[in-house]
């Protein structure tokens, strides 16, 4: 068997980051990636301040007041409806952008293939990548990968929260985030077999 079809045979258990880059530059490159996790972050914070608006609107006596936290807080229901709308449009223009020019470059590759690789390459695996893998890169991917970025986007508004509560209190942040690294180190072995189980399966 030719070394390149031995290549193309071997499995990997992780996604390099020159996969990712690969996929960002089609999403639109960094200002598509940006403008995706600034709206979500802005997002979660914007929602933050709803809770907290809330419970001082609750805490507020007076009557006058009443059209200042109403005016405040309807205001921010529109930020945040005009935030999820946004990350959600950018989203779905990048992932298609993406698909396009996947599919755009795989067909261009294999048209201007030489012949070597057309007597050394089976029928089955071009099929393949134009059909499975295609399918994958466009519905499986997409699907699992907006709750991911969603939760990565997520969890710095809840970080910086956190921290100033754990300065006034040390036993917080010991508890909290000194067992982290060992947490992560011991469950991603499973965590990361099981999202690619789910991904490419």
């Amino acid at each position: 068997m030719p070394k390149s079809m031995m290549r193309s045979e071997e499995h990997t258990d992780r996604i390099s980051w020159r996969s990712v880059k690969a996929y960002c530059r089609c999403c639109g490159g960094f200002p598509w990636v940006a403008a995706f996790f600034a709206s979500s972050v802005l997002e979660r914070i914007a929602l933050i301040f709803l809770d907290w608006w809330l419970a001082r609107w609750a805490e507020e006596d007076s009557a006058d007041e009443r059209s200042m936290y109403f005016a405040v807080y309807f205001a921010t229901v529109l930020l945040v409806i005009a935030l999820v709308s946004f990350g959600r449009l950018v989203f779905a223009v990048a992932t298609v952008n993406a698909g396009r020019r996947l599919f755009k470059q795989l067909a261009l590759s294999v048209l201007r293939a030489p012949m070597w690789w057309w007597d050394t390459t089976p029928l089955g695996r071009v099929l393949n990548r134009f059909s499975f893998d295609t399918e994958n890169t466009d519905t499986t991917l997409v699907t699992k990968l907006f709750p991911a970025l969603q939760s990565m986007s997520w969890c710095w508004p809840y970080l910086c929260h956190t921290i100033p509560c754990c300065t006034s209190l040390p036993v917080v942040l010991i508890v909290l985030y000194l067992p982290s690294p060992l947490v992560s180190s011991w469950s991603y072995p499973f965590l990361h077999s099981f999202v690619l189980f789910h991904l490419f399966r």
